[in-house]
């Protein structure tokens, strides 16, 4: 299963990753290294997540 993911970044800090689609979830890095995205799956962390 695939999930669109939103990646922002702010002056001075990490990058934010959230998935639109899933609530609550959300991850953060210093470096973005695309290849990353490949192979990840959310973990059904959000409450509310069926």
């Amino acid at each position: 299963m695939k999930y669109p993911v939103v990646i922002h970044k702010d002056e001075n800090s990490d990058y934010g990753v959230t998935f639109p689609d899933l609530p609550g979830c959300f991850s953060s890095v210093l470096v973005l290294k695309l290849s990353d995205f490949s192979m990840v799956e959310p973990a059904p962390a959000s409450p509310g997540h069926r």
